[in-house]
């Protein structure tokens, strides 16, 4: 069976969903209404990625990151014991060499 797929936006522009719309008896594929065929992504350091936010202008796809990052922050990892350790000593080596560097002068 052949089939298009189109990307649906609603009355602000807003993607919504992609739909697959198969041919018809007559063999048409028939676009529905608030879709089209250009895919929400984008291009970046030559490598696809889908969009961030995506609004559909009535020519091309938009993006809204800054929205996004707000809506969805970073989570934070808590360092783990082994982090903590390893900046514990490497304070301790540190502190070390300075000790040795202040007797030697």
């Amino acid at each position: 069976m052949e089939y298009e797929q189109f990307y649906r936006y609603d009355k602000n522009g807003d993607y919504l969903e992609s739909v697959l719309v198969f041919k018809n008896e007559n063999g048409e594929i028939i676009q529905p209404d608030s879709t089209t065929k250009i895919e929400p992504v984008t291009v970046e350091s030559g490598i696809t990625r889908a969009m961030y936010y995506p609004n559909w202008n009535g020519e091309k796809w938009t993006e809204d990151r800054e929205k996004w990052t707000a809506d969805n922050p970073p989570i934070v990892q808590e360092k783990t014991e082994i982090e903590k350790i390893r900046e514990e000593l490497l304070l301790t080596q540190e502190a070390l060499a300075a000790l040795f560097e202040s007797n030697l002068g």
